[in-house]
């Protein structure tokens, strides 16, 4: 719990799932030829 504010804590893991998650849809999306 102590590194918790490296980068802004539960908000930057926040971002980084859902840039991870849009990237994974857009990835999906691609190869289903959408």
């Amino acid at each position: 719990m102590n590194n918790y504010n490296r980068d802004g804590g539960a908000l930057g893991d926040f971002f980084a799932l859902s840039m991870t998650k849009t990237l994974f849809t857009c990835s999906v999306l691609k190869s289903i030829g959408v």
